[in-house]
């Protein structure tokens, strides 16, 4: 059987976070996670498992606690996405969402740098292409200057 309820949230957290609406955003997001179990690990049975409603939910209520001033709950939110581990199965759908989702919450958090580590880092090959720097790694580091 498959359980919608977590999807219904996650969709109302990225409604509300949209317009501006961040505690309704956080609320529909922590029970986003509360669905979801404290430990979703990675089912293959399902186009969304649990492991990817974590992945899609952090960066919403990493965005929204920023957005709405609360930087040290925005903090927690995306460290909670940097700790989580991929599995192999799976991880070429997996990791960009959560580069994804972390490039978004650090720009929300106004941390720019940080941000760009993980823009452009989709590739499968990260910053670097067989140990060499890409040209979009040359011109990003130039952006930063």
């Amino acid at each position: 059987m498959i359980q919608a309820q977590p999807l219904v949230s996650l969709l109302l957290a990225d409604a509300y976070s949209e317009l501006g609406d961040y505690p309704k955003a956080i609320a529909a997001g922590l029970m986003v996670l509360e669905l979801i179990g404290p430990d979703p690990g990675m089912s293959m049975s399902s186009a969304w498992p649990p492991l990817k409603f974590k992945l899609s939910v952090l960066p919403t209520l990493a965005i929204a606690a920023a957005l709405s001033g609360d930087r040290e709950q925005a903090k927690l939110f995306t460290a909670q996405l940097e700790q989580i581990s991929l599995p192999f199965m799976g991880s070429a759908v997996s990791r960009p969402i959560k580069e994804n989702g972390l490039a978004r919450a650090y720009l929300a958090l106004g941390e720019y740098e940080k941000a760009l580590e993980y823009l452009g880092g989709m590739s499968g090959f990260g910053k670097f292409s067989m140990g060499w720097p890409t040209r979009s790694t040359r011109f990003r580091r130039a952006a930063i200057r």
